[in-house]
């Protein structure tokens, strides 16, 4: 079962967190470990939050590299 309400509250979170985090590294760290912790709580939907930052961008690239290749 998914939790369909998880990537608008993801996408909050990336909002925010570029707002709070202005180290990019430690955006990339935060999103990282974030980006898992959604999932674990059977959010499978954090791809819907690209495109609001960067390094959101890059931090899910690298957790999924076959997506970032699928929008190639």
């Amino acid at each position: 079962m998914g939790w369909s309400s998880g990537s608008a509250l993801g996408a909050a979170m990336v909002m925010t967190a570029k707002k709070v985090f202005k180290d990019k590294e430690a955006r990339y760290q935060f999103y990282l470990i974030m980006i898992n912790e959604f999932e674990d709580m059977d959010c499978d939907t954090m791809d819907e939050c690209k495109g609001i930052d960067k390094m959101y961008d890059k931090a899910y690239d690298h957790l999924y590299p076959e997506c970032e290749e699928d929008n190639e």
